[in-house]
Parts: structure tokens; C-alpha cells; sequence
């Protein structure tokens, strides 16, 4: 049916709008819509499209009227409350219109806007449901429609179903009508075919912006910025940005908006509406200055149109007519004169015509990036559903034993060290960790300060000491008055004010009487310098005591790389079952096992420990622990407080000092070997645990699974069942794979015509 109804599509009879649109550009704009109807922008894909921007009241519906051919819902208390999704095809057909809902968004009324959730009690779907609304024949239907359409939306509790036959008076007066919500984000698509279409377009008209309501409410004005700029953000989009000429440019609160957002200038384009309402005596230089790209400079400039006043609505006119007047309003002054230098930016037709050229543009250039951002897309669903294939039903009990010699096999291959070298180097790294460690955690001697005079009451006995080189000062005699002279007494005694422990982290501290006294606390023999082993077991057997510690943290720490190890490895393979109960069954079984090794490394490590301290001791290597010891006679006579070992050992080799030093170093020697000893012991049990590794965790898999009796098919399917949250999560990944693949294909067509 070919109506000429108020604002149809008919062409402008003055000046047909340039036909530019080939059939090639005209698929590229019918594929961005269909895969934005797919709802891959849910996703992350950003597709190119065309924003109408304005505050309220800017003349945006009148334009978006004058493009598109389409009444917008327009009343007192009426504004544009949703995004609109308008479409324009020309086809062989008569005039015919679809409106859909695309729901995107799901509501929940308790919702604050935040800086996380911009749009508050409105939450984005995994999966957007587009919903059949209306279809009609009859161009004049079509602006009831979208009211009720919009009403919908702006009810989200209520079934849509309602409002697609409700009467004119529910929805034509939006201040006594119930509304849910009074902005919505979701979306009424508009799809419009017709023969006398000869501008093409695909745009979105998205609520007017303002600064504050009549009853005060704050979250409205928020919403409605956060909605506009979430458009606007979208590096793809052309915003079409509309500027009322009866207001100061400054105030422009879309203007602002835009400016705000990084690059987004660059992709605008001004449509300067209302100049029939210019204020009489308004100097025009500042809009002539705008005009001609000078002052708040745009992308793509400024254009201007003069859309159907109030007064021409009511009277319904047609497009026809409003093209008609738009052209003789534009050809009087001042338009044809300060401003006819920008003549060929006037009118709705140059305007249909720039955003068609930019948004054929925008796609062209887009499109090989959507196309690999889809195949990206389409591999990580196809990765996902891999790990998660259906329930196996009669191969279960052949996927049970498969992963598990797989995990035997992987098992065997990592802990013999032929793909695993780096496992062997690490474990190596913490056995000589703890050797240092052992080493470090050794008893300290504690000397007396230095002397220069060793009095044995006859002061003819007394020798002159050679002064340490470290010492700058050393006198050439050196005589004591009574009271000064020290007794060899003295010379043993602990000095509290001067301590000179030989090692770092000693666990016990010595003096020389501690060490005399540890000596010969076993001796009866009164053999000069006779040591008898039992009085070096007792301090030995007390730095055993703090070796245990260590021990078990490095047990612990092995046990941390064996059980990375083998988790990485049941990960690997347990992967396509993670949620099921053979997964959860192998990996605990996998945890048990490695805490029966590592008691079993622990246990063995303290009995060996228990075995140097409590038993007799022994030296098998006499050359070896004398080289040791001497070491440690050594190291003594460069510590602080240990040049008195000099003078002493020139001139008093007969004082039993020299045994208490003997005697401390001999302790430092066993302990020497006893780190040496326990560590390589340790190292080898801990080796020998990688060969078991593999049969004792198969070992309890199969036992404690009982996989080896009874109905194992029956058991495999009950290992193997999936929980709820698998099978949801496998059925959304499905239906991501249908539509990334709907959409690789719908590019596919284009790219290869």
C-alpha cells in the first residue's frame, strides 16, 4: 500500500538527495546491523554505527524525523525514553515495518548507579533476547506502535505481550501512565523496507540529555549521561551531535559530554537545528565562526536544517512539505547571505547524505577487524568447549583408564628427569639450601678480650706478647701493678662486655669454662689432654635439636615442587572432567598420597637425626675430620678477641686453654660431617621417592576409585556425571559458538563477494 502519510519516504521533488549508496555499500550497512542483532556488542565487538546525541528539546527527534522518515513518539511530558535502532532498506516491495525489542539488558529494581554498574538496577546479558513486537503495513500506525513499544520497555516487569494492543490512552500520556522506569537502556529496533526509499539509513536515537529533573531526582540525569556516553566511548561510532541555534553554544550539555571523551570530536558531526528561532539582533559571527570550523572545531563539521516547527507538526504536514519549507527558509537571509558560504552544508539531504558516505566509510575500514576479532572469538568458545565435552555415556569407562595412563605416562616422565630437568635442578638447589642453613645453626665460642700481659704470679714468667697487626697501638713493655696483673683464672673467664661469637646464627654459645667443663665432666682417667667421645655427644646431641626444624621445611618445600608438579599434570589431563567427580576424586587422591611421602621423608629425616645424637659416635674418615677440624682452629685466630690464641700458643702451649679450643673445634668438625652425612642421605631418600612417585599415585587411584572390580562402566558414568553449572556453562558456550559462527558466516558473505 502506497500512502503519502505525514513525513513518509518519498523522495523531495525540489532536490532528489544524491543516490550513493551502491548495492555493495547498502550490504555492508544490512551486515553491521544483522550482526548487531546477533548481539556480538555484548561480547566486546564494537560495530560501526551513527549516535544521534542532543540535550532535550534540541530539535534531535525533528531530525531524526527528517532522515529517516519516521514520526518519534512526541507529546507533553513525552520524550524519547529508550534507544531507537532505526533501519531504512530499499526494496522492490511496498511500504512494510518490523519493530523488534531487543532486550540487552535485565533489570534489578534494588540497583544503585556506581562507578562498576553505570546504569545501576540494568545488568548486562550473557545472551540479549530480541523480541518480535509488532509488525505493520500502514505508515501512520507506526508512532502509536513505538509508543507502546517504548512502554514496554520502560515496564520491564510486565509481559511485553500487553502493551503490543493496549489502547492509545495508556500510552499516550506518559505523566498518568504507569512507568516501572522512566529510562530504559534497552533497545526498540525499527525495521522499515520500501521501494521509495532512496537514502538508505542505520542510525540510533538515544535520549535527550539533562541536568536535573522537577522532583529532584538525581540518578535520572546520571543514568541518562552514563547511557549517551557509553555510545559516544565507542571508537566505531559516528556521533551525530544536534545544537539548538536558540541556545548559546556553551550550554550545550551533549557538547560537553562529547568533548569529554577522548577522540571523540574527531568522529563527530554538528547538525545546527531550530535557525528559524534565532533570537532578532543575535550577532551571528559566533555561529558564522562555527560554521566555518574556527571555534569548537568538529571532525566532520557543522550542517543545518530547519525541521517542521510546532505549529507544522500539529497540522500533520507531509515530508514533502517539510522539504519544501526547509528549502525556502534556507534561501532567505540570513542563509543566503552572511552564511552562503556554507550553502552546501544546508538542508536534511546533505545531512542523509554526509552520515551515509561516513558510515559506509567507517564500516569498509572496520570490517577486517571484526572479522579477526570474531575468529578470536569463535577460538576461545571452541577452547572452552573442549574442556568441557557432553557426559560420554558407554566411553566412560574407556576415557577413565585413558586419562589415567596418561597421567602415568606423564607421571614416569617427569620423575625420571628426561623431560623434567628443571624439577631436578630445583630440588638440588633446596638440598644445598639446607646444608648452608645446618651449617649456619652451629655453636659459638665466646673468647676473652685481647692481652697484652698473662701473669702467673711470678712476674719473670711473664711474657711480652707481639701485638696483632690489626692493632696500631702496642707498647714495646707492658708492666702491671698488682692490682692490674690478671691469674690464668682471669684469662678464662667470661667477659660480658666484650662477646665474640665465631659464627652468625649460633644456636648455643660457649665460654671457655662451658667448654672445660663439657670436657671433662666424663674424664676420670686425669690423662693430660684426653678426650673421651662421650663429652662431645651432649653438646652435639643439643645442635641436633635445632637441625629438626629446617629439616621439615625443607621436606615441606620438596614436597610443594612434587605436588606443583604432579597438579600440573592432572590439570593438563583432568582438564575436559575439571568439574566432575572423577577430577575431584583423582586430585584428592593425588594430595593424599603426596602427604603420605612427604611424613614419609619427614619421618625418615628425624630418625636419622635421632640416630647421630643418640648413638655412640663415630669417624670413619680420621684424615678428613682432622682437616675439618683444623679449619676451624683457623678460622678461630681471625675472629675478634682470637689473636690472644697467638701469644698463647708461642709461649704457653702447656695451659689447658689450648685443649678447651681442641675440644670445641672437634664439635664443630662432627657437626661438620654430620650435615654432610645427613643431607646426602636425605637427598638420596628423596630421589628414590621420584622413581615411586608414579606407582604409588596410580597405585591408590586404582584402589581407592575401584576401578579393578565390580560394574566399572557403571562406576566410570557416575565419575564422569556433570554437575548443573557444567552443563549450563557448555550449553552457553554452545550457543556463543552458534552465534559466532552465524556471524563469521554473515561477514564471510560480504568479504568474498
Amino acid at each position: 500500500m502506497d500512502v503519502e502519510t505525514p513525513f513518509s519516504l518519498a523522495p523531495d521533488p525540489i532536490s532528489t538527495p544524491l543516490d550513493f549508496i551502491t548495492k555493495r555499500s547498502s550490504e555492508l550497512i544490512k551486515v553491521i546491523d544483522d550482526l548487531s542483532h546477533l548481539g556480538i556488542e555484548n561480547k566486546g565487538i564494537q560495530l560501526p554505527k551513527i549516535v544521534a546525541v542532543g540535550d532535550q528539546s534540541s530539535g534531535k527527534s525533528s531530525l531524526i524525523e527528517g532522515i529517516t522518515g519516521i514520526r518519534m513518539p512526541r507529546d507533553t511530558g513525552t520524550c524519547t525514553r529508550v534507544p531507537f535502532h532505526i533501519n531504512t532498506t530499499r526494496s522492490s516491495d511496498s511500504w512494510s515495518c518490523n519493530v523488534f525489542l531487543d532486550h540487552k539488558f535485565s533489570y534489578h529494581k534494588n540497583g544503585k548507579i556506581t562507578a562498576r554498574k553505570p546504569f545501576g538496577p540494568w545488568v548486562a546479558k550473557d545472551h540479549p533476547i530480541n523480541e518480535h513486537f509488532a509488525t505493520l503495513d500502514d505508515p501512520q500506525e507506526l508512532e502509536l506502535v513505538l509508543r507502546r513499544a517504548q512502554m514496554a520497555l520502560l515496564n520491564p516487569c510486565r509481559d511485553p505481550k500487553y502493551y503490543s494492543s493496549c489502547e492509545e490512552e495508556e500510552v499516550r500520556d506518559s505523566a498518568q501512565v504507569h512507568m516501572e522506569v522512566r529510562f530504559s537502556p534497552n533497545i526498540v529496533r525499527i525495521e522499515i523496507q520500501s521501494h521509495d526509499i532512496h537514502q538508505e539509513v542505520s542510525l540510533y536515537d538515544l535520549p535527550g540529555i539533562f541536568a536535573q529533573t522537577a522532583d529532584g531526582e538525581v540518578e535520572l540525569p546520571q543514568f541518562v549521561h552514563n547511557l549517551v556516553e557509553s555510545y559516544v566511548t565507542e571508537s566505531n561510532s559516528i556521533i551525530l551531535l544536534v545544537i539548538p541555534m536558540n541556545n548559546d553554544r556553551d550550554n550545550c550539555h551533549a557538547g560537553k559530554l562529547v568533548q569529554g571523551v577522548p577522540l571523540a570530536l574527531d568522529r563527530t558531526i554538528g547538525v545546527l537545528t531550530k535557525p528559524d528561532r534565532l533570537e532578532a539582533g543575535i550577532r551571528l559571527d559566533s555561529w558564522s565562526s562555527i560554521l566555518a570550523g574556527k571555534t569548537y572545531v568538529l571532525g566532520y563539521g557543522y550542517y543545518v536544517t530547519r525541521q517542521p516547527s510546532p505549529e507544522e507538526l500539529k497540522r500533520n504536514i507531509t515530508r514533502v512539505e517539510a522539504a519544501e519549507n526547509e528549502h525556502n527558509f534556507l534561501s532567505t537571509s540570513p542563509w543566503n547571505g552572511e552564511f552562503k558560504t556554507f550553502k552546501a552544508n544546508f538542508g536534511a539531504p546533505k545531512i542523509q547524505e554526509k552520515l551515509g558516505e561516513l558510515l559506509v566509510a567507517k564500516i569498509k575500514a572496520v570490517i577486517p577487524q571484526i572479522d579477526a576479532q570474531i575468529k578470536v572469538k569463535l577460538h576461545q568458545v571452541n577452547e572452552g568447549l573442549a574442556r568441557l565435552p557432553p557426559p560420554p555415556g558407554d566411553k566412560a569407562m574407556n576415557i577413565v583408564y585413558c586419562t589415567i595412563n596418561k597421567i602415568e605416562q606423564d607421571l614416569v616422565n617427569v620423575f625420571s628427569g628426561d623431560v623434567e630437568v628443571e624439577l631436578y635442578q630445583n630440588c638440588r638447589k633446596l638440598v644445598h639450601d639446607l646444608s648452608s642453613k645446618l651449617s649456619s645453626i652451629s655453636p659459638a665460642l665466646q673468647l676473652p678480650p685481647p692481652l697484652w700481659e698473662l701473669s702467673s704470679g711470678d712476674e719473670a714468667d711473664t711474657p711480652t706478647p707481639t701485638p696483632s697487626k690489626g692493632n696500631k697501638r702496642a707498647p714495646a713493655s707492658v708492666k702491671m701493678t698488682p692490682s692490674a696483673k690478671r691469674t690464668k683464672r682471669d684469662l678464662i673467664k667470661r667477659d660480658e662486655s666484650t662477646p665474640s661469637p665465631i659464627n652468625e646464627c649460633p644456636a648455643i654459645t660457649y665460654t671457655i669454662d662451658d667448654i672445660r667443663t663439657l670436657r671433662t665432666s666424663v674424664d676420670f682417667s686425669g690423662i693430660p689432654h684426653a678426650v673421651d667421645s662421650r663429652a662431645m655427644k651432649k653438646p652435639i646431641s643439643a645442635m641436633l635439636n635445632f637441625w629438626e626444624q629446617p629439616i621439615v621445611n625443607f621436606v615441606d618445600q620438596v614436597n610443594d615442587l612434587i605436588g606443583s608438579t604432579v597438579a600440573a599434570i592432572l590439570d593438563r589431563n583432568l582438564a575436559p572432567w575439571a568439574t566432575t567427580p572423577f577430577a575431584h576424586q583423582v586430585q584428592a587422591l593425588a594430595v593424599e598420597t603426596l602427604q603420605i611421602i612427604r611424613n614419609e621423608i619427614v619421618n625418615d629425616a628425624q630418625k636419622t637425626l635421632y640416630i647421630e645424637g643418640s648413638t655412640q659416635l663415630m669417624i670413619f674418615d680420621n684424615a678428613y675430620f682432622d682437616h675439618i677440624k683444623n679449619r676451624e682452629m683457623s678460622r678461630l685466630e681471625k675472629i675478634p678477641g682470637g689473636e690472644v690464641l697467638r701469644p698463647i700458643k708461642a709461649a704457653l702451649a702447656h695451659v689447658t686453654f689450648m685443649d678447651e679450643l681442641d675440644f670445641f673445634c672437634q664439635i664443630k668438625a662432627y657437626l661438620h660431617v654430620c650435615n654432610t652425612n645427613l643431607t646426602y642421605h636425605i637427598a638420596k631418600h628423596v630421589l628414590s621417592i621420584f622413581s615411586q612417585i608414579k606407582t604409588q599415585i596410580v597405585t591408590n587411584f586404582h584402589n581407592k576409585l575401584e576401578l579393578n572390580a565390580g560394574d566399572v562402566m557403571a562406576k566410570s558414568q557416575a565419575l564422569l556425571e556433570e554437575d548443573q553449572q557444567r552443563a549450563a556453562e557448555r550449553i552457553r558456550l554452545e550457543n556463543d559458538k552458534r552465534r559466532w559462527e552465524a556471524a563469521q558466516k554473515r561477514l564471510q558473505e560480504v568479504l568474498h563477494e
